[in-house]
């Protein structure tokens, strides 16, 4: 077994949600996801700032926790989630060479030849921490650096006697929810492949979604600033889950949204390691439960999140399901993130029967994935629906979830938790230009969570005539 190390250092904004997807994937995932290697991990968390309101807004806190030390807040609501036994640790001060002293005497004095790892999660930017690192590299062999810059991530690592820095790129984005997560994915993602066994060599990576030629060829203008948004998410597994659990952060800041959360399933035992749901949530249905999660932690946005726990076999399933939530709204947007085609047929059915639509379908295997980007605009399309780029969408005869046994349903192929986040993370930055800007950008972005590789691919009417030849 292999004692494994890791300090996060900086807890607002990418801080904070890398720590808590952190957590989860260390203390709920099987050995299979770290390539069956079989680890023991420690998680120890630095910070001297108390809570404010932009960490509410851009960050992994609730409003109750403004005041309080970012460091005693997170550490408490992870002990709580994973047991008193697990190795957390939380401490509400920077993380400085005395810091890193206290550290080394506490935990790593009786080993420091055994070869374990220490990962230091930096995301202070703090001149402090990079002198507690250097203690850290001075006393023991395998130490690992990532430090959260403008542009990218810097990795700095020691093993044995080998040195090496690198560099992940990553564009300059503004700081909204959506770069924010995007920072804490990437950081989740080069964290798993060390804990995988494999050193990250510096390669360069584009963690960054739009390049601005080609994102404004397929820039579509929509709505605007005021207009009264309707997110229906269908879904609430891997991705789908990942995505409503944040969603409130960008609904505090944009009083014009609502969320209703659509899904049949229940909560089993198996979903609790990579979708947001605990072994107290069992066979409780897995859209009203988050829902009820959501509202209890945000309960001044009572009567802007709602449920629909049922599946949905046609398009008079998915109108009952909009006309449930009360409110009137100017626009209905669908996220559509389900594992089967039989729902991808009945959503896209939905979409094309709207004057006006915009449809993100969201889908991934273990590392890779692809987000659609369809709009519909006064009888129109604009941009087309996933069977276009997948044909198989409309041919593939597999069972809808309805027709499924409880125990089949959600059998489909197997996903990685770093994977599902980072296709949640792609579909906010669809989401944000929309809601701040008032455009969305239509076509189709490839992505691989563990290469860092996101490809965004404009839709041109050109792609319908090699469709034709194809």
């Amino acid at each position: 077994m292999s004692d494994v190390d890791i300090i996060v250092v900086g807890l607002q904004g990418a801080g904070g949600f890398f720590a808590k997807e952190l957590a989860r994937l260390l203390f709920s995932v099987k050995n299979m996801e770290w390539g069956n290697r079989n680890i023991n991990p420690s998680l120890t968390l630095f910070d001297d700032k108390d809570v404010v309101k932009s960490d509410v807004e851009t960050g992994t806190y609730l409003p109750e926790d403004i005041g309080w030390n970012r460091a005693a807040v997170l550490g408490g609501c992870l002990k709580r989630a994973y047991g008193e036994k697990k190795k957390i640790e939380a401490y509400a001060q920077a993380f400085s060479k005395k810091a890193a002293e206290c550290f080394w005497n506490d935990k790593h004095a009786s080993y420091v030849d055994s070869g374990n790892l220490t990962i230091v999660a930096d995301f202070s930017m703090n001149k402090g921490s990079l002198e507690a690192v250097a203690f850290l590299k001075e006393k023991k062999s395998d130490v690992v650096h990532l430090i959260m810059r403008e542009n990218g991530i810097g990795i700095s690592y020691k093993v044995g006697r080998f040195y090496k820095e690198a560099e992940v790129s990553r564009k300059k984005t503004s700081h909204d929810v959506s770069d924010v997560l995007q920072v804490s994915h990437s950081f989740l993602a080069v964290v798993t492949s060390l804990l995988n066994g494999e050193l990250v060599d510096g390669r360069e990576v584009n963690y960054d979604l739009f390049d601005v030629a080609g994102a404004s060829l397929a820039s579509l203008p929509y709505g605007n600033k005021k207009s009264r948004w309707l997110v229906v998410c269908v879904g609430a597994g891997g991705t789908g889950g990942n995505f409503c659990k944040e969603f409130p952060h960008v609904m505090l800041k944009r009083k014009n949204l609502s969320l209703l959360i659509i899904d049949g399933d229940r909560v089993e035992e198996k979903n609790t390691a990579r979708q947001p749901f605990l072994k107290a949530d069992l066979q409780q249905n897995k859209a009203q439960i988050l829902c009820e999660d959501l509202l209890r932690d945000y309960p001044v946005l009572q009567g802007r999140i709602a449920s629909y726990g049922a599946y949905l076999d046609n398009v008079e399933d998915v109108e009952k399901a909009v006309s449930s939530v009360n409110g009137v709204f100017d626009e209905v947007l669908l996220v559509g993130c389900v594992d089967n085609h039989a729902a991808r047929r009945v959503l896209q059915s939905y979409h094309a029967g709207k004057e006006n639509s915009i449809y993100i379908d969201a889908a991934n295997e273990w590392s890779n994935g692809e987000v659609v980007v369809s709009a519909r605009k006064n009888g129109m399309d604009f941009s087309p629906v996933r069977s276009f780029y997948f044909p198989e969408v409309m041919t593939d005869t597999s069972p809808s979830a309805s027709q499924l046994s409880c125990g089949v349903v959600n059998e489909s192929a197997p996903q990685h938790l770093v994977t599902n986040l980072a296709s949640a993370q792609h579909i906010y930055s669809v989401l944000m230009p929309l809601f701040s800007e008032g455009h969305i950008h239509t076509g189709i972005l490839f992505f691989d969570a563990f290469r860092g590789f996101s490809r965004y691919q404009p839709y041109s009417a050109l792609m319908n005539k090699e469709a034709a030849y194809a």
